[in-house]
Formats: C-alpha cells, sequence, structure tokens
C-alpha cells in the first residue's frame, strides 16, 4: 500500500471504570496501526475527550482518549508525528463531527475508517450522512468476536437512520455534543431502551458503555 488514503480513523470502544482502554478499543488501535505500518495513510486520527460513553453517569477521566489512543500508538510504533489528536466526541456521531472538522481543516479528502465488524454499517452511514460527498470515506472492519451484539448493532441502526432522515443533508457542527444530544434526545432515549432489553438486569456486556460511575 503506498498512501492511498490521507488519514486513518480509528473510533472509540470505550473504556473501563479503572480508565483502561477496553478490549473493543485496543483491537481497533491495532489494526489501525498496522494499517499505519503498511502505508495505507501517512497519518492517523486518535480519537476521545474526557469521557467515554454518552451516558449521564459517564466518568470524567483526567487523560483525555486522545491522549490515551497516542500514547498506545506510540507505543506500537507510530510516529508521534503522525498521529493527530482530536479530542471530542462521546459516541459515533459525536466522532464523526470532530473528525469532520478536522479533516477539513487539513484538506483531507480520503479517509479509512476503522471500526468493529458488528459496528461497521452503522458507523459508515453515520460519517458518510455528516461527511457528505465531498470527502471520501472507505472501511476497514476488525473482528470483535461476541463483544458486540449483531442484533442490538441492527436496531441501533434503524433508530438512527431514523434520526438521520429528519435532519437537513448538510448538517452543521452542533455548538457542543451536549447541545447535540438535548436536541437530538429521542435518539438516545431509544439506544438506551435498545440496550436495556439487552443487557437486561445483568452486569453490562458491551465494552462501548463502560466507564460510568456505580450507582
Amino acid at each position: 500500500m503506498d498512501n492511498k488514503y490521507d488519514a486513518i480513523i480509528v473510533l472509540g470502544g470505550g473504556r473501563t471504570n479503572d480508565g483502561e482502554l477496553t478490549t473493543l478499543s485496543k483491537q481497533r488501535l491495532d489494526a489501525g496501526c498496522k494499517l499505519y505500518h503498511e502505508g495505507a495513510a501517512p497519518k492517523i486520527f486518535a480519537l476521545g475527550g474526557a469521557f467515554s460513553t454518552y451516558s449521564p453517569d459517564a466518568i470524567q477521566f483526567t487523560q483525555t482518549g486522545a491522549e490515551q489512543k497516542s500514547a498506545y500508538m506510540i507505543e506500537r510504533g507510530v510516529d508521534s508525528e503522525d498521529i493527530i489528536k482530536v479530542v471530542g466526541g462521546r459516541d459515533t456521531i459525536g466522532e464523526a463531527f470532530v473528525s469532520r472538522d478536522t479533516a477539513k481543516e487539513l484538506n483531507f479528502k480520503k479517509l479509512l475508517l476503522v471500526t468493529s465488524d458488528k459496528h461497521m454499517e452503522r458507523a459508515m452511514f453515520i460519517f458518510n450522512r455528516i461527511f457528505g460527498s465531498a470527502y471520501v470515506i472507505e472501511s476497514e472492519e476488525v473482528p470483535c468476536g461476541e463483544i458486540l451484539n449483531a442484533e442490538e448493532e441492527k436496531e441501533y441502526l434503524q433508530v438512527t437512520k431514523e434520526l438521520f432522515d429528519t435532519l437537513p443533508e448538510e448538517i452543521p457542527t452542533p455548538e457542543s455534543w451536549d447541545v447535540w444530544k438535548e436536541t437530538n434526545h429521542q435518539l438516545y432515549d431509544e439506544i438506551k431502551r435498545i440496550h436495556a432489553n439487552y443487557v437486561g438486569s445483568g452486569p453490562e456486556t458491551n465494552e462501548a458503555y463502560m466507564g460510568v460511575k456505580a450507582k
């Protein structure tokens, strides 16, 4: 591969309640590092703010996800000058907005999106919808085993599409992620309802929803 893309975007996969990267996050980062070393792109995005989930009970960590993931990639041989820290985004939609703003600023037009195989269809829908036709986004799926539930992801995709059907073709970046969530709270209410049906009253099984204060 010879710099087929301007940059690789590795989506977040949550943090544990202790602030460590989840297995889901590491799977995606390892795949992103491999693609970088193979020459897929000269730059790679490290995403994440102080919170790693959209939950109102999310833990606020002192280190941003972007800083933590940057350190992880440097340990795996990625040149620090090739890492673009993108702070912000508490879910896939938030990551798409901050990634678009960064890509626009750097005049990046062709991007490789890296995320889990079961998450990819929803992620590609969101990124293509938010970035628009001026950008080319291609995908690299990362096997996640049983960490994510394919049927649960399908339900998330359906309610996400229903929301985006109500939005304009060109979606402006919201003032903040909190404003976005408040304006579109119906989506997050639906996601919470769907997830409750799968997790039930047992322990959290979806690593993307960890990093939440104990009740």
